[in-house]
């Protein structure tokens, strides 16, 4: 089919344009003034006076996830749903190996599990959980596959690699073209606290952030860019949630390592005084949520550009399975609701309160993501030859977050009865209208695998 959405407000990184948008099939074909006399079309939709977003990437969800044995809410169906109706139109989940499966084995796997489900486009970060003399040949493999990011655990049993795996992986990983990822938080300083904790019969949620405070985060961050250092591979954190952690970001990129900092939406609007609540159970959450004043350092980084994009961490578990451990923080599986959400959060947080501009949460939802993980310019931009994703906003729309009214398979959300401002209006996928007006519109799913090309 053949859209021109005219008269729109274009919001791309570098600045907002008044332009019309000529999409033909998949991609858009055009992009100037007045293109209605140039161009026959199916379907005109006048956007004037409304925002346009690039189509939102979400690079770190987990549709489902396994907590120990409990599984989260959301598939790749509901998943990607949702996310549709958050804006999001690719995602980047996890290929992560079972006990005996090989990384590329765990790929393939994988991407069976999202094909045909999927009604985002996507694509994978390879989790490499194990150390053996098959790696090097797997990572290049993968990577050959067109999945570029490797991820790698300093915490959890059975996913957790020691320091000089690590190292030597950063090695192969750089070797192959690929990028690092790294959950950074020091284990062993987690399990000393809490079983410090549990013997003084505190299980209370509070002690999931005194178990695991930013100097846990901070210093497996400071060893890991230590590392780098001498690797001189390319590197990103997931879910930097400190203050401190992103100031030796900050430092390391200022010395010439390419290293890049993820953030999500609850360490900008939450803090551990979540846990304080009576149902602070919910908001249990790797790494933990932190202080305010970690809170308002991240909100610096957004601005100053010492974060580079906002992931969501999407991980989703509903009360019933929170609250089955609830008096003991340690068997409570951690993860919250945010596929559908980001975007929302960040307009009313930051755009209205904070002031961030629009171009700068373009940045950090789509445009940066698409660069960093090898999308661009396919993805995370709107100019002729890319694909037709993109997001018409009511950025002046206010309303009532309320679980009921959102599209995650989870029955509460970490911003319950929140007035929000700002809602995506229209949803498009690669020239498919997904939502339109608060309806979903797309009758199947045809989500694609996107494979990525070395940054």
């Amino acid at each position: 089919m053949k859209f021109l959405i005219r008269g729109g407000k274009i919001v791309l990184s570098n600045g907002i344009i008044i332009a019309d948008l000529l999409v033909v099939d998949e991609k858009i074909a055009a992009m100037g003034k007045d293109l209605a006399a140039s161009f026959p079309v199916d379907r005109t939709i006048d956007a004037t006076g409304k925002f346009i977003f690039p189509g939102l990437i979400d690079a770190h969800v987990h549709l489902p996830w396994e907590s120990d044995g409990v599984s989260s809410g959301d598939d790749f169906s509901s998943g990607t749903k949702a996310a549709i109706c958050g804006g999001v139109t690719t995602i980047i989940d996890f290929a992560v190996p079972v006990a005996g499966e090989s990384i590329t084995v765990a790929v393939e796997r994988r991407i069976d599990e999202a094909e045909g489900a999927c009604y985002t486009d996507f694509s994978l970060h390879a989790a490499v959980t194990y150390f053996d003399a098959s790696l090097p040949e797997e990572i290049a493999r993968v990577v050959e596959r067109g999945i570029t990011s490797f991820k790698l655990y300093m915490l959890y049993p059975g996913l957790r690699l020691d320091s000089g795996e690590i190292y030597q992986i950063m090695h192969w990983v750089k070797e192959a073209g690929g990028l690092i990822g790294v959950h950074a938080e020091n284990g062993d300083i987690i399990h000393t606290r809490r079983a410090l904790f549990l013997n003084q019969g505190h299980k209370e949620p509070f002690y999931h952030y005194l178990s695991s405070p930013a100097v846990v985060e901070a210093d497996a961050v400071n060893q890991i860019l230590f590392l780098n250092e001498h690797v001189g591979g390319r590197l990103y954190f997931v879910h930097v949630s400190a203050g401190e952690s992103l100031a030796l970001i900050a430092r390391a990129k200022d010395r010439g390592q390419t290293v890049y900092a993820e953030t999500c939406p609850h360490y900008l609007a939450l803090t551990a005084a979540e846990y304080n609540r009576p149902d602070g159970h919910l908001f249990l959450v790797s790494p933990s949520l932190k202080s305010a004043d970690d809170r308002d350092a991240l909100w610096n980084g957004v601005m100053n550009g010492s974060v580079d994009f906002i992931s969501t961490d999407h991980c989703p578990f509903s009360r019933e399975q929170k609250e089955v451990h609830k008096d003991d923080f340690t068997a409570v599986p951690n993860g919250m609701p945010g596929v559908e959400t980001r975007l929302p959060i960040l307009l009313t947080e930051g755009y209205w309160h904070r002031r961030v501009p629009l171009e700068r949460i373009v940045a950090l939802t789509s445009y940066t993501p698409a660069r960093v993980f090898g999308l661009f310019p396919q993805k995370g931009t709107l100019q002729p030859g890319s694909d037709a994703d993109l997001v018409i906003l009511d950025l002046e729309k206010e309303w009532t977050l309320r679980h009921e009214d959102l599209h995650m398979n989870v029955d509460w959300s970490p911003y319950e009865e929140w007035r929000c401002r700002g809602l995506p209006e229209l949803v498009m996928r690669r020239g498919e209208i997904m939502y339109e007006d608060g309806e979903w519109i797309a009758d199947s799913a045809h989500g694609q695998f996107i494979t990525r090309k070395i940054n």
